[in-house]
């Protein structure tokens, strides 16, 4: 998997930065989907 800032995967240094940076795109992606589900089904 390619990582955003286009830097590949493979240094311990980069595994944890990229752990740190993914719950936050996690948190962002999911709160996004979660909302786009959420606002269909209770909007009608």
């Amino acid at each position: 998997m390619p990582s955003q800032d286009g830097v590949p995967i493979g240094g311990s240094n980069l595994g944890l930065k990229r752990k740190k940076i993914n719950p936050l795109w996690w948190k962002s992606i999911s709160l996004f989907l979660w909302r786009a589900v959420s606002l269909d089904p209770n909007d009608k």
